[in-house]
């Protein structure tokens, strides 16, 4: 556990725990490992296969960038679980997909290259390098995660439960849908839970009134290892605040498009030019463009048959 300085304005003391980098680029190694699986790299100061190195405060790159994904994305988890939705792809295509992910949002933090520590903190890996596979493998496993949850908290759990626990290969032959529920909910919450212990940790801050000198009060939040680990606290956040979520606007659609995150403290991670507080995108409405385009389509055959019928009534009168 570590105590922080709430209103500090020392970017070290604010950073290990809230904040993950990005680089401006990733490149291809140039060959695969004995696994057959490719890696993206962040070519500033690091080689293909360079060996783990320590540092002593944040690492400093004219080429990266800091951001809280907690704070600027707190749907961050939504967006790299939905990644799964589009169905099975090549690894040329899983490769575009970790290229485009890592330059928006940074890597997930699971090659453990280029740790740094911070006196007080646990080791952090940073943004450097990935794995097709792992990435995809985690993207598989919060998809199932996210997928698992929305059909068991759905209003009213009906079959689509059972295909969900069908689809990712779950017995429920001779299982009733209580039972499927149960089930569904435990999983997903011993999959949260494991990532939160093991990627994530409390964080104690200290909010401090510099003119005075003078203590004025504690806050709690929470630190992370790996930007993997951030996602899942977000999950873990999401399950507890679960009656804010809401769900897509299509019919019979379970999805979660959009949850209020818990109030963070103010001045949780203090730097120049952050973003300001998240705010619920209120104009989402639908978790993909193919709900959007379903619900528009119904509308137009509503008003087409509204249309027609006027038409006949019309005729009728002359």
């Amino acid at each position: 556990m570590y105590f922080g300085y709430a209103v500090s304005k020392a970017v070290s003391q604010s950073l290990a725990g809230a904040a993950w980098p990005v680089y401006e680029s990733y490149e291809i190694e140039p060959r695969e490992d004995a696994n057959g699986d490719i890696f993206i790299y962040a070519p500033r100061g690091l080689h293909p296969g360079e060996k783990l190195r320590i540092y002593d405060g944040p690492p400093e790159d004219p080429g990266m960038r800091l951001y809280a994904p907690l704070r600027d994305y707190p749907d961050l988890f939504l967006r790299f679980a939905a990644l799964s939705r589009k169905g099975p792809r090549t690894q040329d295509e899983m490769l575009e997909t970790v290229l485009d992910w890592a330059e928006r949002y940074s890597v997930l933090g699971l090659e453990g290259i280029d740790h740094f520590e911070v006196e007080g903190y646990s080791e952090h890996h940073t943004g450097r390098r990935e794995g097709v596979h792992a990435f995809s493998r985690e993207g598989l496993n919060a998809a199932r995660v996210l997928e698992l949850y929305e059909a068991a908290t759905a209003e009213e759990p009906d079959a689509r439960l059972t295909k969900v626990l069908k689809g990712w290969h779950f017995r429920t032959e001779g299982v009733s849908l209580k039972q499927q529920r149960e089930f569904a909910l435990s999983f997903v919450g011993d999959q949260v839970g494991s990532y939160v212990s093991s990627e994530c940790y409390p964080v104690l801050y200290r909010t401090f009134d510099k003119e005075s000198r003078s203590t004025l009060g504690f806050k709690q939040t929470f630190g992370f290892r790996s930007l993997l680990g951030a996602m899942y606290l977000q999950m873990m956040w999401l399950m507890i605040e679960g009656g804010s979520a809401r769900r897509c606007a299509r019919p019979g659609c379970v999805h979660i498009v959009e949850f209020e995150p818990p109030q963070l403290p103010e001045d949780w991670m203090t730097r120049k030019g952050a973003r300001g507080k998240y705010r619920t995108r209120k104009d989402k409405k639908y978790c993909s463009d193919v709900c959007k385009q379903w619900v528009y389509d119904q509308a137009k055959k509503r008003r087409s048959s509204q249309a027609r019928a006027a038409t006949w009534v019309n005729s009728q009168q002359d």
